[in-house]
């Protein structure tokens, strides 16, 4: 299973300390007895662990940042011009089915009535602008420094 903090929206682990999750596990079988730490980020942006993990992890970081970027994009140019909703949902057509675009999508298929309040949508639309800003700031500071060993 690969976890990241900072892709789950949780703040990350600060070396010493410890967390604490549901584990995935078959339904009617047992639960597992021993939970092995392969590879990691840590807070300051130090890697340890497999290498070949350790690039899964920066790899998918690096992936959604990029759809942070192309979502924001989206967003300021149709906050720009002052998009209506099906405007919106044209831009999105043919965009990678990602979480931003996903949470784009979703938002304005359920203020389905937002051709009626412009100002709605306008504030909806800057909301997830700010939000993905954000989220992009996050992952860009989140950058690793390598690590002893870890291939990087």
């Amino acid at each position: 299973m690969v976890w990241d903090a900072l892709l789950q929206n949780k703040s990350p682990i600060e070396p010493g300390t410890s967390s604490s999750q549901d584990l995935i596990h078959a339904v009617g079988g047992p639960l597992p007895d021993k939970v092995e730490v392969v590879a990691g980020v840590w807070a300051d942006g130090e890697t340890f662990g497999e290498p070949g993990w350790v690039k899964i992890m920066l790899e998918n970081r690096a992936m959604r940042e990029s759809e942070y970027d192309q979502a924001v994009a989206l967003l300021k140019r149709g906050l720009e011009q002052n998009w209506n909703r099906d405007q919106y949902l044209q831009a999105l057509n043919g965009k990678p089915n990602s979480l931003p675009t996903h949470e784009i999508r979703s938002n304005l298929m359920a203020n389905s009535r937002s051709s009626e309040k412009p100002r709605q949508l306008r504030d909806v639309a800057q909301i997830m602008l700010e939000s993905f800003t954000q989220k992009c700031d996050q992952l860009r500071k989140a950058k690793p420094v390598a690590s002893e060993g870890s291939g990087l």
